[in-house]
């Protein structure tokens, strides 16, 4: 018995001198932890994962080995060897096929796994792919914002507005006071002017109705001659003195067909206190050929002082907005009269 006693002390003291860490590598294997936890790219991680995998396969395999070899080296130098029969041979298999069976379903899941993950594989790149250049897109994004909020302040500070004192307020409020009174009285005189034209456009109709019953009464009495329709004739007179009209009202004297692509317009701006001052304006209106856009405005009339023509054209030919052009022109040139 002591025999034995010492046997099993100094097989305790040769592992203990042997240096064996197979009990505490279970704990460090799971306290382990690799350096870079940040995630990669899907097929890297695949492969560094296949090739732990391999690497846990040979380790398996040589502990298994090690075992069996030092349970056989314990049965033969063993005083009192065991008694092996055909129970403990048919226990052992028993044990050893549920275990089969256990790693073949564990294998079939890990199959069925590892299938998901290939499939999956290519859709996860992309997403990994379009969440890059989102993120890349979001970092840009948000530079050029803040590269423009630092444009804007620095626009800011070097172009800081007029600070209105209480005099210079009260001063720009009595200027808009008496440009409100301007324009209010510009008003009336508008209003007046377009009552006398609808005078004038009742006794034009009260006329065109007194010729239209005297032409049918000659048509009656001397037949209904070949050419247009009454109706028709009418329909034409009505839609002259309209035109005529706003040209009256505008001071449109002609208009020019120059080239293909080239409308040239010619006004008379009257000032609206004194009808004898007058200002011819002429405005050329050029636009891309065979389309309505306007490429390019020229405007005859003004003194290189008194207008400048690029800067007032720019923003409606920007907006390709002819009739605000010309109606911005013309009230350039009405206050030109009223300021002289």
């Amino acid at each position: 018995m002591d025999d034995h006693v010492k046997q099993a002390q100094a097989l305790a003291l040769s592992c203990e001198q042997a240096g064996l860490r197979i009990a505490s590598a279970s704990e460090e294997y799971r306290a382990h932890r690799f350096k870079e936890d940040k995630l990669g790219l899907p097929g890297a991680l695949a492969s560094d994962t296949s090739m732990k995998i391999k690497h846990m396969r040979r380790i398996k395999l040589k502990y298994l080995e090690v075992c069996a070899q030092d349970q056989y080296i314990k049965c033969i130098v063993a005083d009192d060897p065991p008694e092996i029969n055909d129970e403990d041979t048919e226990a052992v298999l028993e044990e050893s096929m549920r275990t089969k069976a256990t790693l073949k379903a564990s294998k079939a899941a890990l199959a069925e796994k590892y299938e998901d993950i290939r499939r999956l594989a290519p859709l996860v790149q992309d997403d990994y792919d379009k969440v890059t250049r989102a993120h890349q897109e979001a970092s840009e994004l948000a530079s050029k914002e803040l590269d423009t909020r630092l444009a804007l302040v620095r626009l800011r500070r070097d172009h800081s507005g007029p600070r209105y004192t209480v005099a210079s307020a009260e001063e720009k409020a009595a200027a808009q006071v008496q440009d409100m009174q301007t324009l209010e009285l510009d008003l009336q005189r508008n209003k007046q002017r377009l009552a006398q034209y609808k005078e004038r456009m009742k006794e034009l109709y009260k006329e065109e109705s007194r010729l239209r019953s005297e032409r049918a009464q000659l048509e009656k009495k001397y037949g209904q001659r070949s050419g247009p329709s009454p109706e028709d004739a009418a329909t034409r007179e009505r839609y002259l003195e309209m035109i005529s009209t706003h040209c009256a009202l505008d001071g449109l004297q002609s208009i020019h067909i120059a080239a293909e692509n080239e409308l040239r317009l010619t006004y008379d701006v009257v000032s609206r206190e004194d009808y004898n001052a007058v200002r011819r304006i002429v405005i050329a209106l050029i636009f891309i050929p065979n389309s309505r856009r306007l490429s390019h405005a020229v405007v005859e009339g003004f003194e290189e002082d008194e207008l400048d023509v690029d800067a007032l054209t720019s923003a409606y030919l920007n907006a390709n907005d002819a009739p605000g052009l010309v109606d911005s022109v013309l009230n350039h040139g009405r206050q030109l009269l009223q300021s002289h």
